[in-house]
């Protein structure tokens, strides 16, 4: 611009010179004409960039307001293609409305855009639509709609605010059917009636179903149960136990069945109440300790002084995690060795539990790791398996564990075994300050075991009670510690056949030991009553049954080294009768219509030293009742003409109080709500089938004591 204005002041200027210097051979009017072009050229060269700025400014005008339609047509396909019923409007009158709205009430869309909101609604409820309109309130506003016909319908106003890009003052509005909302709500009721209708009758089908396998699996499970108490040769026992065997397997898939279909429709509760979590452990090794006999497999745990003592949880479903991961371990375990250890993190009153299971075994596929959780799937899932079972153990242990605020995942390595973690979160009791036990320290103890594992778990926890430990693996250096290390307090000698025979190392030990008889305590496999007997014969101070329980082993321990200790020899039998009655007698009444199962359950009695009656229904019930009075009736709960839940509320009507008889429930339905059914109705205790001798003798020791004087 300078440049231009330089030029056209240099063109004057010469066109003025030229003037004055030839004025006679210059024209005047040239002079002038060249001024004026000069000047020109001046208003040009300064004018010209004005007008292309302000032309640039239309041009970004344009293409604003081009973007602004766009956006508005952009919006107004949105609201015309909207599912809802939507509509635009500026104080009432329509800008843009969704095909549902025109579809709704007989209009063209747009037909809609030159009418009044009002114009959709029935005479009689304008001023109530008015005044909703003027309030801007977040609340519906229900009224009666008017079609293009005069036809009515329910309809519901909602305000959605300012509409963007719509315009200044455009409000969105949603415009609802109700008949059509109400019948949408009406088809989803029934279609979640008829979900919950079918969970009833899942439910129903499969407690029916396990009430008709359990019925006679009660009957094979009890029987050869009292089979195997009876004298029978070799091979005859080993028949019956392989019945046995097999119809606790089938027990198990019934039972993972029921569960797991229980998970799925959300019927499962867990409990939450306070328990001993070592005692825990101890029974799921214990339960596995009498079904592996082979001595091949060695079972340990080991609790972190960390964990507490009692937790507040479900002990049943907690348990069943550890019987399924228990269990696969040693399914799946030649030999070796089968290990639980917990330790804990707290984080205020919460604790979260880690459990390990770890094995020696055959570990799991890297490509079957990944699915190893989901519902029927298995680690050996060949045409030619070599184990069995259903699929489910580890699904359900995944889902129990996440009810449990958790989480379960497995390390493992092929043909190296595998390790299974589990972490529970849960609140626990204060640990009470248990008394210093002052009597086993400074105590000489001898260890004597070939498994490396198992001796550093024998001496880790006599080192934990005060202890001075001298351990061996072998009966050479067993003999060597006696003369050298000597003289002990206590000697624990572990029983390996091939390796060590309990027996002989007793004697050996008896014979390098001078001076008082050394107190001896035995590790022996279970399931032999005859070698506990033998040990006891030999002057054995207590013989313990593996897995090692510490607990068990720190009383056994602590008693023997007293000096009121008295021998004795826990011996594990291969059946838990015991004369109930001489301990507590009891007049009992067993009320059932299978035949077979009243069979199991007289014999089972009668090996308790119970002489018991047999009814078959509720009615019959009633009447034996009138007859004599009863201490206890075992009560099964589907029986004809009567069943037991009613014949226990005409018994409570009957005989209030102290006078009517203590009722436990023997019924093959396992569900949670058949447990609370009974109670309901008036019984004290339940058993589900298949009876164990061991959950009846509980369940007898329970009935309270008689009175001196009067009946119950």
């Amino acid at each position: 611009m300078l440049a231009t204005v330089g030029v056209v002041c240099a063109i004057e200027l010469v066109g003025v010179a030229l003037g004055l210097a030839a004025p006679a051979a210059v024209p005047g009017w040239a002079v002038h004409a060249t001024a004026a072009l000069a000047l020109l050229g001046l208003r040009l060269g300064v004018a010209a960039p004005a007008v292309r700025l302000a032309e640039g400014r239309t041009a970004e005008a344009r293409r604003a307001l081009a973007r602004a339609q766009a956006q508005q047509r952009e919006l107004q396909q949105l609201v015309l293609g909207s599912l809802e019923g939507v509509v635009l409007h500026r104080d009432g009158s329509i800008v843009a409305v969704s095909q549902q709205v025109a579809d709704t009430f007989l209009f063209r869309p747009e037909e809609l855009r030159a009418m009044h909101v009002l114009d959709l609604v029935a005479m009689d409820s304008r001023e109530q639509v008015v005044g909703w309109l003027h309030a801007r309130t977040d609340e519906r506003c229900e009224a009666e709609g008017q079609r293009r016909d005069q036809t009515r319908l329910q309809i519901a106003f909602v305000d959605r605010g300012p509409a963007e890009d719509a315009g200044e003052g455009v409000r969105a509005l949603v415009v609802q059917d109700v008949a059509e909302s109400r019948r949408i709500r009406d088809e989803l009721i029934a279609a979640k009636n008829s979900a919950e209708a079918a969970s009833r009758a899942k439910s129903s089908f499969l407690a029916n179903m396990s009430h008709e396998v359990r019925t006679p699996m009660n009957a094979v499970i009890g029987m050869t149960s009292l089979l195997l108490d009876t004298d029978l040769n070799s091979e005859q026992e080993d028949i019956v136990a392989t019945i046995q065997s097999s119809s606790e397997a089938l027990l198990v898939i019934i039972n993972d069945i029921l569960d797991f279909s229980k998970i799925e429709s959300g019927k499962l509760v867990l409990e939450s109440k306070p328990f001993a979590l070592r005692s825990c452990i101890e029974d799921v090794l214990d339960m596995f300790a009498l079904r592996e006999t082979s001595g091949k497999i060695d079972l340990l745990y080991k609790i972190d002084e960390s964990v507490p003592t009692q937790i507040i949880g479900d002990k049943a479903r907690l348990r069943q995690i550890l019987v399924n991961l228990v269990g696969n371990a040693i399914k799946f375990t030649e030999s070796g060795e089968v290990s639980v250890t917990v330790d804990s993190k707290r984080e205020d009153d919460v604790h979260a539990i880690h459990f390990m299971v770890r094995d020696t075994g055959i570990g799991i596929p890297r490509e079957r790791v990944n699915s190893l959780f989901e519902s029927f799937v298995q680690g050996d899932s060949s045409v030619t398996r070599k184990y069995g079972g259903t699929g489910l153990g580890l699904t359900i242990s995944r889902r129990l564990t996440e009810m449990m605020g958790g989480r379960i995942w497995v390390e493992s390595e092929e043909g190296r075994g595998s390790i299974f973690h589990f972490v529970i979160s849960t609140p626990a009791m204060p640990d009470a300050d248990e008394p210093v036990e002052t009597a086993l320290r400074r105590k000489r103890v001898l260890v004597v075991e070939p498994k490396d594992n198992v001796r550093t778990y024998l001496e880790e926890l006599a080192h934990r009670w005060g202890m001075r430990v001298s351990s061996a693996s072998t009966s050479a250096r067993a003999r060597v510690s006696l003369v050298r290390e000597g003289p002990f307090d206590i000697a624990v000698l572990s029983d390996r056949p091939g390796r060590f025979d309990a027996l002989k190392l007793v004697d050996m030990v008896r014979e390098q030991f001078t001076g008082t008889t050394l107190p001896i305590i035995l590790l022996l496999p279970p399931g032999d009553p005859k070698l506990f007997q033998e040990a006891a014969e030999r002057g054995v101070s207590a013989s313990l049954a593996r897995p090692i329980k510490a607990s068990q082993l720190y009383n056994t321990v602590l008693e023997v080294c007293s000096d009121k200790h008295k021998r004795v020899s826990k011996a594990m039998r291969t059946t838990e009768f015991v004369q109930l009655a001489e301990e507590q007698p009891l007049s009992i009444l067993l009320a059932d219509d299978n035949a077979v199962n009243q069979k199991v359950a007289l014999v089972t009695l009668k090996r308790l030293g119970y002489e018991a009656d047999a009814v078959a229904g509720g009615h019959e019930v009633i009447r034996a009742l009138t007859r004599r009075p009863y201490d206890v009736i075992l009560m099964d709960v589907q029986m004809p003409g009567m069943d037991g839940l009613e014949a226990t509320r005409r018994i409570r009507a009957n005989k209030p109080g102290g006078q009517s008889p203590w009722i436990i429930a023997l019924t093959a339905n396992a569900m949670a709500t058949d447990r609370a059914a009974c109670l309901e109705a008036g019984m004290d205790d339940y058993i589900s089938k298949p009876m164990r001798v061991g959950t009846l003798i509980t369940a007898l020791r329970k009935v309270p004591a008689k009175p001196a004087a009067g009946g119950r």
